[in-house]
């Protein structure tokens, strides 16, 4: 069993996360690595430096997995299966780390002094917002916000309030928009009758509307990759439809004739994704790459392609 430092407390069962094999050696303490190896994903805290870990830089919570694949390239995936709970961790002068632990009771099997405490506080903040503890206060009223935290229970919700991944404040934010949202049937018949209209110029692959047009072929232009929000035109083609471009990509302005009138539905269905080019700046460092993207893989969003490019200016890494 490998035991390996990670600084995201919001890992969760089931999910899967990339590793150099340099890593995993490091903390196998220079062994080789095999599929199906056992893997256990230790917390560590915030402040803690990777060069100098001591029993005192973790939290009490882990995740136990599996080596799924190993690549030639380097880097292999961890399939993460379920949480524990760390009751000893001693770190080996080579860096391999010992620890007992056992496996968190899952879904409602929350302990009760644990749910009581943060019962409590999150009950106490209530309050000393002014928001009444008896209206939001209430299972069902969590239930529809579990998705904007990434969490699947309530048992979940009061786990991650523990370790502060996720605050109480965070938690009454949510109740207090969603209230906020609350309207009468009325209104929300009219929003569907005005929605069921607009579906018809809707491109499910998309989620474009084009304004008084059905059936036409619809592509989001690969030169700018314009996501849900941006401002967009679309660009009458020859032969291939309308391409979506940002309202800003020079492709799309080079012939303004062609441009006709695209908005984003606000029916877009919300596992609809979208390719598109992020740009990342840090401080390099090891491992970098590894957590960039392991941060990804939480949001269950895919990499294409990566590239790093390092400044030993003022030693940063930039990723694209």
């Amino acid at each position: 069993m490998i035991v390996v430092p990670v600084y995201e407390k919001t890992i969760a069962p089931d999910a899967t996360l990339f590793m150099t094999l340099e890593q995993l050696r490091r903390y196998a303490g220079g062994k080789g690595v095999a599929i199906n190896e056992k893997i256990v994903l230790l917390v560590a805290k915030e402040n803690s430096n990777v060069k100098d870990l001591g029993e005192e830089s973790f939290y009490p919570i882990g995740l136990a997995g599996i080596v799924k694949e190993i690549y030639q390239q380097g880097y292999a995936t961890i399939r993460t299966q379920y949480r524990v709970n760390v009751e000893y961790v001693n770190v080996n002068p080579d860096h391999t780390i010992q620890l007992t632990m056992s496996r968190r009771p899952e879904k409602d099997d929350l302990d009760p002094a644990l749910e009581a405490g943060k019962v409590r506080s999150l009950k106490e903040e209530m309050k000393k917002r002014g928001v009444s503890v008896e209206e939001f206060f209430d299972k069902s009223k969590f239930e529809k916000i579990y998705g904007s935290l990434q969490l699947s229970t309530y048992a979940d919700m009061m786990y991650a309030i523990a370790v502060k991944s996720v605050t109480p404040i965070s938690v009454i934010e949510r109740l207090t928009r969603l209230s906020k949202k609350e309207v009468d049937s009325d209104f929300l018949n009219q929003i569907g009758e005005k929605n069921q209209k607009r579906r018809q110029n809707v491109d499910s692959s998309t989620g474009v509307v084009v304004k008084g047009i059905s059936g036409m072929k619809i592509k989001l232009a690969p030169c700018c990759s314009p996501v849900r929000g941006d401002p967009i035109v679309g660009y009458v083609s020859k032969g291939q439809g309308i391409k979506v471009h940002r309202a800003d990509c020079p492709n799309a302005l080079r012939a303004p004739e062609r441009l006709i009138e695209v908005s984003w539905s606000e029916d877009v269905p919300a596992e609809t994704k979208f390719d598109t080019t992020i740009r990342i700046q840090a401080m390099d460092r090891s491992y970098l790459l590894t957590d960039l993207a392991t941060a990804i893989a939480q949001y269950k969003a895919n990499i294409m392609a990566v590239n790093i490019a390092v400044n030993n200016d003022d030693l940063t890494a930039t990723a694209s």
